[in-house]
């Protein structure tokens, strides 16, 4: 996401493409016009970019349409596609019927209750609305009963109507946007985003949106917020370098942008890569896995968030972007997969939101209440593993720079084996259901937490074996 490479505790660690300088032209003829910053793969011919992106399901469905919607004779090649399409079609067929149903019993109780409240308003005058206040004016103005209750009914359920209509609006927009088949937000954009080789296009704008995306800004403060500053946080590696890449925005990136951006990435110096996306479908999966394998050549750690559908990956065989197909073994020995945990050490020590599994996660790190750098100078908390990804990125960066002779696949090993083991056991339910436990260590495929110190113990012992 683009970030706010101003920001009083980021804007020394971005980083600047001595190759490039603002004149309209490709002074590095890399294909990207006047990137001194880095890159915007969702970026417009105008200068400026889309809030928001279809869900990969629908994107799926509609590249699909036009080779199953009527065909029923299918090859053997064709089938597992045609499967994927069934499932996805289905599932976008679900998710808009729900979404209908929210916003159709929401969007006349929210105008009720404004309708009913104006009727209401003139008797409360400057009094605070309260349960009290609407009870004693019921038994004087019986004729307003059907009103004041409408008014009583969010503050008898302890609901606050502000948050209740932010929802509907929010379904609202996954209705119309997230998960319209009718719009395609490519189009702004102008390339085909079914041809990896159409690949230039985007624009250089990596900051922006500060008011409604803060989740790059969020990340890279976590990794390199400057620690000499005196103000607010402090990053893990202030001497790291980031390359804003920006492949998604209020949806989900295109697999496109992802395969360009570590490309971009890769091919500007970049040691280290950190993914901090996560969907359920991957109409282009082989176009990531392309570009994994060339970081992987060129020696660049990828580091990539886990994601927060509290799912056991090993079982759910459908997550991207990873670095497996899940019928063959990984594909490169560059990449980590990281999951949450929290800071209470008890049962609830895996956060409750993060995925997890033994052969698809590699490790876990922090990602509950993550104070961290957000947009317009400002900070936050946050949660997800989207913050757990940029703690081991960071950790990584650490031990790059002071072990540069170390490669991206004994990081990784590094990284794995010096994190800290525990034996506890942790809730896996989801909300709706019972305590269900299993030990942490179950988890990931190392069982531990990662850990800046033991890490840089062992990248010495490494170093010096070396």
């Amino acid at each position: 996401a683009p970030f706010d490479i101003q920001h009083i505790d980021l804007k020394k660690s971005v980083w600047t493409n001595t190759k490039e300088i603002t004149n309209g032209k490709d002074d590095d003829a890399n294909g990207y016009i006047d990137d001194l910053n880095g890159w915007n793969f969702i970026g417009n011919p105008k200068g400026t970019l889309p809030q928001y992106e279809n869900y990969e399901v629908v994107r799926m469905v509609r590249f699909y349409n036009r080779y199953f919607q009527h065909n029923d004779s299918l090859s053997p090649n064709n089938k597992e596609k045609y499967n994927v399409y069934v499932k996805a079609k289905k599932a976008l067929k679900a998710k808009r019927e729900s979404f209908q149903e929210i916003v159709d019993q929401g969007k006349p109780f929210i105008e009720n209750y404004y309708a009913s409240l104006e009727a209401v308003q003139p008797f409360i005058g400057d009094k605070e609305l309260s349960l009290p206040l609407l009870e004693e004016l019921l038994k004087t103005h019986k004729n307003l009963e059907t009103q004041i209750n409408a008014v009583m009914l969010p503050l008898q359920y302890d609901m606050n109507i502000l948050d209740l209509e932010q929802d509907l609006n929010f379904h609202k927009r996954l209705l119309a946007l997230y998960y319209n088949p009718d719009y395609d937000e490519r189009q702004e954009i102008g390339d085909n985003p079914n041809d990896i080789n159409d690949r230039n296009y985007g624009n250089n704008l990596v900051d922006g949106l500060h008011d409604t995306i803060s989740h790059g800004t969020n990340v890279a403060g976590i990794i390199a917020a400057n620690r000499k500053n005196e103000v607010s946080i402090n990053g893990i590696h202030e001497g790291a370098k980031i390359i804003p890449v920006v492949v998604a925005v209020n949806g989900e990136a295109h697999d496109k942008d992802i395969a360009l951006g570590i490309r971009y990435a890769v091919d500007n110096g970049a040691k280290i890569i950190n993914i901090s996306i996560s969907k359920e479908y991957s109409l282009h999966k082989e176009w990531v896995f392309d570009a994994i394998r060339y970081a992987a050549s060129k020696d660049v750690l990828i580091v990539a968030a886990a994601g927060n559908d509290n799912l056991n990956l090993d079982k759910q065989k459908n997550f991207f972007p990873n670095d497996s197909d899940y019928t063959n073994p990984e594909i490169a020995d560059n990449f980590i997969m990281v999951g949450g945990s929290t800071h209470s050490l008890n049962n609830n020590l895996k956060y409750s939101a993060s995925n997890y599994g033994k052969e698809t996660v590699d490790i876990m790190a922090p990602a509950k209440d993550m104070y961290t750098t957000s947009g317009n100078n400002a900070y936050e908390y946050v949660d997800g593993t989207s913050f757990a990804a940029p703690v081991v990125s960071g950790v990584a960066a650490l031990i790059r720079s002071y072990y540069p002779n170390l490669n991206a696949k004994q990081i990784k090993e590094i990284l794995l084996e010096s994190g800290v083991h525990f034996d506890s056991m942790v809730n896996i339910a989801n909300e709706e259901e019972a305590e269900i436990l299993i030990p942490f260590s179950s988890l990931s495929k190392s069982g531990k937490i990662v850990n800046a110190y033991n890490a840089v113990l062992l990248a010495e012992q490494k170093y010096e074996q070396k």
